[in-house]
C-alpha cells in the first residue's frame, strides 16, 4: 500500500495537491487513533467521489445561447458520501432546468436565490461568486448524498443573450470540474444567418491567475480544440485528455473556455419582442449616428432606498451623466411622497450643468413613501413642455429613465389606473425605460409601463455590483457605448421603433387535431387513417434526453425535437421515474432557415426577426411562411408553408404533485408537406400502411375495436408495419389533455416497432437536425 501511494505521489497525474494533503492533517490523532499519515492519504484517495464525465453543450442561434451541463459522479466508497456540484454561470443567464439522478431516483430542483432542500437529500444555491473577485458570474451549487457504490448525474440547463463587447460577442463556459475527468467535452454550435464575420477561441482563462487576462495577438486556442466553420455556421469542439488536463491544472480547475465572434451587420434588421400584446422592435444599424435625446432621470428617494441602494444609484448616475452627448438635453426628478424637480425645464449637456446635476444628486436623501404615478406624470409634462416650446431636431427622441425599488404606496396606488394615466399622458411621444432595484419591486408594473410606452425594463439585483449593473443598463439606452445586450436583457441602441398592437383573432382551445402525438409521460400515438387503425407505445427516456420526433431535414426541411424533463414516480407505481417534454423545438430550412422553441411559459420565433411570445397571452405572428398562433395557456399552433401543421398543448399545474411537471404535448395536425422519407419517432409512421395479421378469436378481419367483452390483457394481436411484426394488445388511452379517449393497439415493446435503436433518436442539442437514418449524412444547422 505504501509503495503504491509513493508511486502515486511521484506522478504528475496524481489528483492531490499539497494544500489538500495538509488539510487532512492530524484528524486521526485528535480522536485517539495512530494511523500512519500515508495510509490516511490513501484512504482519502480511495473514498473521494469520482467524476466520470463532465460535458457542456451550447447552441447559439442569433446571439442567443442554450447551454446544458452534464456531470456524472461515482461514489466508490463503502459508505454514503456527500458530493457538491459547482458551476459558474454568467450573471445575465437564467436557469431553465436542474435535475439530479441518484441511482433510479429523480430529483427535480427548484431554482431559488437561497438554500432549499428537497427530500433532505438536495440542497441548491445560486449565489454571486464570492471568491477570487470575479465579476459578471454567479456560482450555482447543489449537494446531495450518494449511497455507497452508486452513481449520480447532475443536469443543468441555462440560457443567455450574448453581449457585444469591444466589437465582438462573447460566450463563456466555466470548465472547473475540481478534478481530472476521464471524459471531458465542450461542444458549441453557432448559427448566424447574417454570416459569421470572425471567430476565435481564446486561451483558457483562470481568473485566480493574476494577469492572465484576455487573449493577445497570436495567442493559441486550448489544446485539442477543433473549429469547423462556414459562412453562417460554426462548430467548436474541446475534448482534452486526462494528460492534457493535468498539464493545464492538476487540480482540475481548467478555467473559462471563451469563444469570441462577430457577425455581418450591414443588413441587420434587428430583434422583436412581443409582450403584453405589443411588438417592440430594436435594431442597431451599422454606422448610424446616435439620435439626439431628451432625457429625464426619475429616481426613487423613498425611505426604502436608504443605505447601499441609494448610494450605488447616485454613483451610477454620476457616471451616466458623463456619458451624455453634447446634442442631448436632460433633467432630474427625485420622488418619494413628494415630487422634487431639479430644473423646471431640460438643460443642455455642458460641464457646468453636469456639475450642478451631480451636486443635486449628492444631496438627495431617502424619506417617505413612493408616489410612482405622480413622478411619471411630472416627468412626462416636463418632456412635453420642452418639446412644445423648443425648436428640436426631427430625429430627437424623448425618454424617461425610471428607477425604483418598491411598489406604489402614496397617491394613486391602483396599478391599472397608473398604467392608463401614463399611457394617456405619454400619447406615444415619450418612451419609458424602467429599472427595478432589488427583490421587492413591482416588476410586472414596470414591465407593463415600459412595453405600453415603447420601452423595456430590467431588474437590477441588490448586490455588490448593483452600481455597475445600473450603468450597463442605462448607457446602452443612451447610445454612448457599443456592444449592448439583446432583447431579453437591455439591447438598446440609438434607434428603435414601436410597431403597435399585435394581431389577434378568436381562438378555440378545443381545436380538432390528429391523434398522432407524443404527450404525457410521454405516451406516443400513431394514427393510420387509411387502415382505420391506431397504434400506441411508450418511450422511457432519461431526463435531459432530446428526442427526434420528426426528421425530414433533407426533403421538406422540417425537423422537430423534444427535450425531456424528469420527475419522481407516483407512489406505488410500476415506474422508477417519469419524464415529460419540457421543450419542443421546430426547425425549418426551406425556403429560408427559421426556428421555433416552445416551453410552457414562452415561445421564441426566429425567422429573420426574433420574437419572444409569452404563452399566457393570445397572439398570431408570422415570418417566412411560418405562422405561430398562441391560445393563452392552452396551445400553440404552428403552420409551415400551409402544408404542415403541428399543435403543441400546454399542460400547467396550479398545485403540482411531486411527480407532476408543467410540460408540453406534441400533435401532428397536417403532414401533407412532409416527404415519404420522413423519419423520427413519429415521422417514420406517416404515410405508411399498418394492419393486423393475427387477430384474436372473435374479431372480424376488418375490425379495429374489440367487443367490450373481449377487452383486457387477453385481447392480443400481431401488428405488421414497415416490415415489422409486433405483438400488440388492445387498450384505451386519453389524449387532448384528457378530454378525449381513444382505442389503440399497444406495443409493449416499442423497440420492436421502431427502426434502429433508442440512441438513434437522440439529438445532440435542441437545434440538431442531423439524422442517422436514410442517407446517413451529417446535416446539422
Amino acid at each position: 500500500m505504501l509503495l503504491l501511494l509513493g508511486l502515486c505521489l511521484g506522478l504528475p497525474l496524481c489528483a492531490v495537491s499539497l494544500e489538500e494533503a495538509k488539510s487532512w492533517g492530524d484528524t486521526s490523532e485528535r480522536v485517539g487513533l495512530r494511523v500512519p499519515r500515508q495510509v490516511r492519504l490513501l484512504q482519502r484517495l480511495k473514498t473521494k467521489p469520482l467524476m466520470t464525465e463532465f460535458s457542456v453543450k451550447s447552441t447559439i442561434i442569433s446571439r442567443y445561447a442554450f447551454t446544458t451541463v452534464s456531470c456524472r459522479m461515482l461514489n466508490r466508497a463503502s459508505e454514503d458520501q456527500e458530493v457538491e456540484f459547482l458551476m459558474q454561470i454568467p450573471a445575465a443567464a437564467f436557469i431553465t432546468n436542474f435535475t439530479m439522478l441518484i441511482g433510479d431516483k429523480v430529483y427535480q430542483g427548484e431554482i431559488t436565490e437561497r438554500e432549499k432542500k428537497n427530500g433532505d437529500k438536495i440542497k441548491e444555491k445560486r449565489n454571486k461568486t464570492e471568491d477570487n473577485g470575479e465579476r459578471g458570474t454567479e456560482t450555482f451549487r447543489a449537494s446531495l448524498v450518494i449511497p455507497s457504490k452508486e452513481k449520480a448525474v447532475f443536469l443543468l440547463s441555462y440560457e443567455e443573450l450574448l453581449q457585444r463587447r469591444l466589437g465582438k460577442y462573447e460566450h463563456v463556459i466555466s470548465v472547473r470540474p475540481q478534478q481530472l475527468v476521464g471524459k471531458l467535452t465542450v461542444e458549441v454550435n453557432i448559427l448566424e444567418r447574417s454570416g459569421i464575420a470572425s471567430l476565435e477561441v481564446l486561451p483558457l482563462l483562470n481568473s485566480r491567475q493574476k494577469g492572465s487576462g484576455r487573449a493577445e495577438g497570436g495567442a493559441r486556442s486550448p489544446p485539442s480544440t477543433v473549429i469547423n466553420q462556414n459562412e453562417t455556421f460554426a462548430k467548436v469542439f474541446f475534448k482534452p485528455s486526462v494528460i492534457q488536463q493535468a498539464r493545464i491544472a492538476q487540480n482540475g480547475i481548467l478555467g473559462d473556455f471563451i469563444i469570441q465572434y462577430d457577425v455581418n451587420r450591414e443588413q441587420s434588421v434587428g430583434d422583436i419582442q412581443v409582450l403584453n400584446d405589443y411588438f417592440v422592435h430594436y435594431f442597431a444599424p451599422k454606422d448610424l449616428p446616435p439620435l439626439p435625446k431628451n432625457v429625464v432621470f426619475v429616481l426613487d428617494t423613498s425611505a426604502s432606498m436608504v443605505g447601499t441602494k441609494l448610494r450605488q444609484t447616485k454613483d451610477a448616475l454620476f457616471t451616466i451623466l458623463h456619458d451624455l452627448r453634447p446634442q442631448d438635453h436632460f433633467s432630474i426628478i427625485g420622488f418619494s411622497n413628494r415630487i422634487k424637480v431639479w430644473q423646471d425645464h431640460l438643460v443642455s449637456v455642458t460641464p457646468d450643468n453636469i456639475r450642478d446635476a451631480k451636486v443635486y444628486i449628492h444631496h438627495m436623501s431617502p424619506t417617505g413613501g413612493t408616489d410612482i404615478n405622480g413622478a411619471l406624470q411630472r416627468a412626462i409634462r416636463l418632456l412635453n413642455n420642452y418639446v412644445a416650446h423648443n425648436d428640436i431636431e426631427d430625429r430627437s427622441v424623448s425618454l424617461i429613465i425610471f428607477l425604483t425599488d418598491g411598489k406604489p404606496t402614496v397617491g394613486e396606488t391602483h396599478t391599472l389606473t397608473i398604467l392608463n394615466n401614463t399611457k394617456e399622458a405619454a400619447r406615444g411621444q415619450v418612451c419609458i425605460f424602467t429599472i427595478g432595484i432589488g427583490n421587492d419591486v413591482d416588476f410586472k408594473l414596470l414591465e407593463k409601463l415600459s412595453l405600453e410606452n415603447c420601452g423595456l425594463t430590467r431588474r437590477v439585483h441588490e448586490e455588490d455590483d448593483a452600481g455597475s449593473q445600473l450603468i450597463g443598463s442605462v448607457v446602452c439606452l443612451l447610445g454612448t457605448r457599443g456592444g449592448c445586450q439583446g432583447v431579453e436583457g437591455w439591447w438598446l441602441s440609438p434607434t428603435f421603433s414601436f410597431l403597435g398592437p399585435a394581431l389577434k383573432k378568436p381562438y378555440n382551445p378545443r381545436i380538432k387535431i390528429s391523434k398522432t402525438s407524443a404527450d404525457g409521460d410521454p405516451h406516443f400515438v400513431v394514427d393510420f387513417p387509411l387502415n382505420k387503425l391506431t397504434v400506441c407505445f411508450n418511450i422511457d427516456g432519461q431526463p435531459g434526453d432530446i428526442l427526434r420526433l420528426v426528421s425530414d431535414h433533407v426533403d421538406s426541411g422540417v425537423t422537430v425535437n423534444g427535450e425531456l424533463i424528469g420527475a419522481p414516480a407516483p407512489p406505488n407505481g410500476h415506474k422508477k421515474q417519469r419524464t415529460y417534454f419540457r421543450t419542443i423545438t421546430i426547425l425549418v430550412n426551406k425556403p429560408e432557415r427559421s426556428y421555433l422553441e416552445v416551453t410552457p411559459r414562452r415561445v421564441i420565433l426566429d425567422g429573420g426577426d426574433r420574437l419572444v411570445l409569452p404563452c399566457n397571452q393570445s397572439v398570431v405572428v408570422g415570418s417566412r411562411g411560418l405562422e405561430v398562433s398562441v391560445s393563452a395557456n392552452a396551445n400553440i399552433t404552428v403552420t409551415i408553408q400551409g402544408t404542415v401543421a403541428f399543435v403543441i398543448l400546454i399542460h400547467l399545474y396550479k398545485k403540482p404533485a411531486p411527480y407532476q411537471r408543467d410540460h408540453l404535448g406534441f400533435y401532428i395536425s397536417n403532414s401533407k408537406g412532409l416527404s415519404g422519407n420522413c423519419h423520427g419517432l413519429l415521422g417514420q409512421f406517416l404515410n405508411q400502411d399498418a394492419r393486423l395479421t393475427a387477430e384474436p378469436a372473435g374479431l372480424s378481419k376488418n375490425a379495429t375495436r374489440l367487443p367490450l367483452s373481449m377487452t383486457g390483457e387477453g385481447s392480443e394481436a400481431v401488428l405488421k408495419v414497415k416490415g415489422h411484426q409486433v405483438p400488440v394488445v388492445w387498450k384505451q388511452r386519453k389524449i387532448y389533455n384528457g378530454e378525449a379517449q381513444i382505442d389503440c393497439w399497444f406495443a409493449r415493446n416499442a423497440a420492436q416497432l421502431l427502426d434502429g435503436e433508442y440512441k438513434d433518436y437522440l439529438a445532440a442539442h435542441p437545434f440538431d437536425s442531423e439524422t442517422t437514418f436514410g442517407l446517413g449524412l451529417s446535416r446539422g444547422l
